[in-house]
């Protein structure tokens, strides 16, 4: 059991566990539900491990992949001709004044 993925957001632990589990990765997860105050908290992080250590890189490469195909997306903003406030690329009208965006 290698440990490959950890993050303070149970739901985000969730997703990929999901994301590898769907490509048929077995995976464990450790302290998924504690919450102390006298341990150190790298101890209670929500923790991703795969079962099968030879599975190891083929879940990073997994997991790489998914987050950066979310921060190329999350990255694209449009401006608004208008009141020059920033969008998401996915908006058609500006959030700020309502102006329609490009």
């Amino acid at each position: 059991m290698t440990e490959i993925f950890r993050h303070y957001d149970s739901a985000t632990v969730g997703l990929v566990q999901s994301l590898l589990e769907s490509e048929g990765i077995v995976t464990l997860l450790r302290n998924d539900s504690t919450s102390s105050s006298s341990v150190a908290v790298s101890d209670t992080v929500p923790t991703l491990c795969v079962a099968d250590d030879s599975q190891e890189k083929l879940a990073v490469s997994f997991i790489r992949e998914h987050f950066k195909e979310q921060n190329d997306t999350d990255g694209d903003e449009k401006v608004c001709a208008s009141c020059g406030e920033k969008s998401p690329s996915n908006f058609s009208s500006c959030w700020n004044c309502n102006g329609e965006l490009p």
